[in-house]
């Protein structure tokens, strides 16, 4: 099969896990046997490529081809999957006059329906209203990752009613070349034996699937019950909230009857890279979800031994698993790394390479899958 897949090749692959899943999703298909290229959006805008050195490795002899140069005399399209850039009516008349029989797959690797409920009541921007939408239907099916299962109703009703579960999937290698970028060791993305760790809270978003609150209560409650079994515990990504003075939950953490007694060790940065947390704090993870229990962290995590505490449904023999939102729970497990993790690295090493094979590209069981995903089509 001719397979396309739409992107825009003008994000940081690094920062931007959904550059990562297109690639190894062009990795996969190639893997299986098909023809498989990107339609780069683009244009003609050289500047608008990913050209730092590592970045454009990826890139490497994997077939580009410009949407607009996209002709029936040069190319043929059995699919053309959507991932990067949605499709429009205009993108789907181009693709059917490459190929009437082209069919059009619609990929969901973000939380569509969360994000859309979120968008409608908190985005300004949005002002609670959508585009509107194409006279009819414009996709053949549309493809989704496992832990958006439940998005499976509102993606039959709003973009096609063919539905298939698509294998997610990731690969060290971008994590390897992050590091690189920033000039770390392999060696220091490893977790080190300590006898007191910092806590890392890395992903708190800007909606409630992933957000630092149940996070930054776990602490709260180490903080009354066990607050000598870690350092600090640092909030990426939430800097500037804490430096908002307006913002009454910067008020509410300053003023905390518990918070405000170990100021000193909550530690509010900005964004910053796995590579560096990992090199700088070598920290025990703690992550909360809702909605959204699939996180390429987990894997960079357990790539490299280190101790997570999560709330993931997905890998509840891995890891310490506490259940949904029991915050005292995930204080607890949080303890309980403490106490065994250091004991117990090598098995934890090796449970950790058997989840990543789980959802590695290279696995025979994920190639055959997304190959018949796009032959039933």
């Amino acid at each position: 099969m001719h397979i396309g897949i739409t992107t825009r090749f003008n994000y940081g692959f690094f920062s931007n896990g959904l550059y990562q899943n297109i690639i190894l999703l062009y990795e996969i298909l190639e893997s299986a046997g098909h023809d498989v290229f990107f339609i780069d959006f683009c244009g003609n805008q050289e500047e608008s490529i990913i050209k730092t050195d590592i970045e454009q490795s990826f890139l490497n002899n994997k077939n580009i081809i410009s949407y607009d140069e996209l002709s029936p005399i040069k190319h043929h399209l059995d699919v053309v999957c959507t991932p990067g850039i949605a499709c429009n009516p205009e993108h789907a008349e181009k693709y059917k006059s490459v190929n009437s029989e082209c069919k059009i797959a619609a990929i969901n690797y973000g939380n569509v329906l969360v994000t859309d409920i979120c968008n409608y009541i908190c985005s300004e921007e949005n002002h609670g209203g959508w585009a509107s939408e194409p006279s009819s239907l414009i996709h053949d099916a549309v493809l989704y990752s496992p832990h958006y299962d439940f998005c499976e109703d509102y993606l039959k009703i709003n973009t096609s009613p063919n539905t298939f579960e698509l294998p997610y999937i990731w690969d060290p290698k971008f994590i390897y070349g992050s590091a690189q970028v920033l000039n770390i060791q392999e060696k220091d993305l490893k977790y080190n034996i300590k006898e007191k760790n910092n806590i890392a809270i890395v992903e708190p978003n800007i909606n409630f699937s992933k957000t630092f609150i149940p996070p930054l209560f776990t602490v709260k409650h180490l903080l009354v019950h066990y607050p000598d079994i870690f350092e600090k515990a640092i909030f990426f990504g939430t800097l500037k909230l804490i430096n908002d003075e307006k913002d009454q939950l910067r008020s509410r953490i300053l003023n905390d009857r518990v918070f405000r007694n170990h100021i000193k060790r909550m530690i509010f940065d900005p964004r910053e890279a796995m590579p560096k947390i990992m090199s700088k704090d070598n920290p025990i993870f703690l992550s909360h979800q809702h909605l959204n229990a699939l996180n390429y962290t987990y894997l960079e995590a357990a790539h490299f031994g280190y101790p997570l505490v999560h709330n993931s449904e997905f890998i509840k023999d891995f890891g310490y698993y506490y259940e949904d939102f029991n915050m005292i729970e995930a204080a607890e497990q949080l303890k309980l790394a403490t106490e065994e993790h250091n004991d117990n690295l090598d098995i934890k090493l090796e449970q950790g390479k058997e989840l990543c094979w789980k959802y590695s590209p290279n696995n025979p069981d994920n190639i055959k899958k997304t190959s018949q995903l796009f032959e039933n089509i």
